[in-house]
């Protein structure tokens, strides 16, 4: 693949953990994908089904209609969040009017109570931000995995691992795709 089309391969992106050592050999960070076909019961990050990003609501960390009240006006669909009559003004969420609520509104949300579980992202941010480490996986074999059922789909709105590896010409560092069948490292 040509270094010069990584801006134009997008992904949807759950999370980049930094700094993980139980996802491949050495130091690595861990980028988890969004899009699972497979519904484990036993999945630990059931957020990562739905391959579209999607809502997310913390009451705990949301200041209240009295002394915030953003989701409650312009440009929040009406009704997408409301506050119950009576002395409590935590807001809640009706998850059918907010299905539209996307990372622009999310971010117009002050303590971050609302937040989107995946972004899209180019190749070439995601493989920005894991260059950050790049030291700590030249000095331990670590690198890159990659986190997601993948059983060998691809479609537009989802980056496969192997596309992604495709756009790291020249790292010393190792890939680790970590899908429904055992890890396997190779070098990117």
């Amino acid at each position: 693949m040509n270094p010069a089309n990584q801006s134009e391969i997008t992904g949807r992106v759950l999370n980049i953990q930094r700094y993980c050592s139980h996802d491949g050999p050495g130091i690595r960070t861990t980028v988890f994908l969004k899009g699972c076909s497979l519904r484990c019961k036993w999945c630990s990050n059931p957020e990562s089904i739905k391959p579209k990003p999607e809502l997310s609501f913390g009451p705990e960390t949301c200041l209240g209609a009295n002394e915030c009240g953003a989701c409650l006006k312009a440009p929040f669909r009406e009704g997408a969040f409301y506050v119950v009559d009576g002395p409590d003004d935590r807001v809640r969420v009706n998850w059918d009017l907010a299905s539209d609520v996307d990372q622009t509104l999310a971010d117009l949300c002050p303590t971050d109570a609302i937040e989107m579980f995946g972004k899209v992202m180019t190749a070439e941010e995601v493989l920005d931000e894991v260059e950050r480490d790049a030291s700590f996986y030249r000095q331990s074999g670590g690198g890159m995995s990659l986190s997601r059922c993948w059983r060998g789909r691809t479609s537009a709105a989802s980056t496969p691992p192997s596309r992604l590896r495709a756009t790291c010409p020249g790292s010393s560092w190792s890939g680790c795709c970590r899908t429904s069948t055992p890890c396997c490292t190779t070098s990117s």
